[in-house]
């Protein structure tokens, strides 16, 4: 039978693993599921989680600000959004042609970058894309 040191003993010892797991887990069990997403190819779910990281919270829901992971993410957005925005896919278009034209953070402003983004999603029929060129006064890409 062990002494009540030895049990004592295993039993901070036991208690240091847990807090630890705990303390120095990857992410929050909310922000899994939308890494999965990310991790299953959706553009914008990478763009939330980089945004996340680089805020702290995302709706509302807090996480510790992580600039690498940030950059990870976003990276893996602008990525996976410019291969999905040259096969078509109008909202990446839209979402990267938003992030560059914008700037800011992890990606750089690239003005002339976003307005060809913006206007190839309104040329494929993005409404939102359409309306954004309308109001900002840069106008729609000639078809």
């Amino acid at each position: 039978m062990p002494s009540n040191g030895n049990v004592i003993q295993l039993a901070i010892v036991t208690m240091l693993l847990v807090y630890s797991s705990l303390a120095f887990s990857a992410e929050p069990a909310w922000l899994s599921p939308i890494i999965s997403d990310c991790d299953a190819g959706m553009t914008q779910q990478c763009l939330s989680v980089g945004v996340a990281y680089t805020k702290g919270e995302l709706r509302g829901k807090k996480v510790t600000k992580d600039k690498a992971k940030a950059k990870q993410y976003i990276g893996k957005a602008v990525k996976r959004g410019q291969q999905n925005c040259l096969q078509g896919d109008n909202e990446d278009c839209y979402t990267l042609g938003l992030l560059f034209f914008q700037g800011g953070g992890v990606v750089p402003a690239d003005i002339p970058r976003g307005l060809e983004l913006l206007q190839r999603a309104c040329r494929g029929g993005h409404a939102r894309a359409c309306a954004w060129l309308d109001n900002s006064g840069l106008g729609r890409a000639p078809r």
